[in-house]
């Protein structure tokens, strides 16, 4: 079992129980575990957040990344939409399923801000 997670599964529990319970959940991906393709997959979505950050740059568009996100002004997140979803279809060859969600502490502001992920 990975170091420091033993406190989180019940005592009986061996990693061998927790992977076979992971496997009969998720049958299909199965092939892929210890493969490596969760890191590529990991490098390719950093490479698509750095691209987005720099061509939002280009634009004088301030943006704040969070894992697989980004924070933006409200009146720049067209932009900022179109850009991501460019920018993804450019690296993966498949449309990005985006969505906008409005901060609702910040709606009171002047320059509201929504998070795009």
């Amino acid at each position: 079992m990975p170091a420091g997670t033993r406190q989180y599964f019940l005592p009986k529990l061996s990693f061998a129980d927790v992977k076979r319970a992971i496997e009969s959940k998720h049958q299909a991906i199965v092939p892929m575990f210890f493969s490596g393709v969760g890191m590529k997959v990991m490098f390719v979505e950093s490479e698509i957040l750095i691209a987005v950050l720099l061509q939002l740059l280009e634009r004088s568009i301030v943006a704040l990344p969070v894992h697989d996100a980004i924070i933006v002004r409200q009146d720049r997140a067209p932009v900022a939409m179109s850009v991501m979803k460019a920018v993804f279809k450019e690296h993966t060859g498949v449309p990005a399923a985006l969505s906008c969600d409005p901060d609702p502490r910040e709606q009171r502001r002047r320059r509201k801000k929504v998070v795009l992920a």
